[in-house]
């Protein structure tokens, strides 16, 4: 009885798979030097480094998802996933004033830069969506006749995650008017 528990016991744990998600974000501030002439709207506009489209945004995140696996074969000679790693990387860009803003100017770049810092965070966790999505995909992918096929696939589903979390980070730009309806807005 002890030695089917034992041989039970290794089985289990010979069969079980590992996963893990790992997680950076860093900032990047860009300085926005105040000037008592011109609106905070300008200023920033003026020091904002991050132009797409012919448009200025004050804010940005960027997220990367990179994803590595290991696989063994089965006794029946199929190739199943034994473990999986995903590593989620971002960076939010930020204003930060600089000079000698006026009490008023400051004020209202807090309240701005809290709402901004807001929507960005809700890009960052587009990317820990996506990259908890690609682990979990790829980690329950079904046992393959061969390891290449396995292999294929894995990639396959990881860039199909990260192309639908693309498109879900551009509907929440639209959704949310690039932050504006979440207070992130300059009068």
């Amino acid at each position: 009885m002890n030695k089917l528990v034992f041989c039970l016991l290794i089985l289990s744990v010979a069969s079980t798979t590992y996963a893990e998600v790992t997680e950076r974000l860093d900032y990047i501030d860009y300085p926005a030097t105040v000037d008592a002439q011109l609106p905070l709207n300008v200023t920033l506009n003026n020091a904002s480094p991050i132009r797409e489209n012919g448009n200025v945004f004050h804010g940005y995140t960027k997220w990367w998802v990179q994803w590595h696996f290991w696989w063994q074969k089965t006794a029946n000679g199929e190739c199943t996933m034994s473990r999986v790693k995903v590593d989620l990387s971002s960076t939010i860009t930020l204003p930060k004033l600089a000079g000698t803003p006026s009490r008023v100017q400051q004020s209202e770049f807090d309240q701005y830069a809290a709402a901004l810092k807001t929507h960005e965070l809700g890009h960052y966790n587009n990317g820990k969506q996506a990259a908890n999505a690609v682990e979990q995909a790829i980690l329950h992918l079904p046992s393959m006749p061969s390891c290449e096929q396995l292999e294929s696939q894995a990639n396959k589903t990881g860039l199909q995650i990260l192309k639908e979390y693309n498109q879900k980070d551009r509907q929440y730009d639209a959704a949310t008017s690039h932050g504006k309806t979440q207070g992130a807005r300059l009068n």
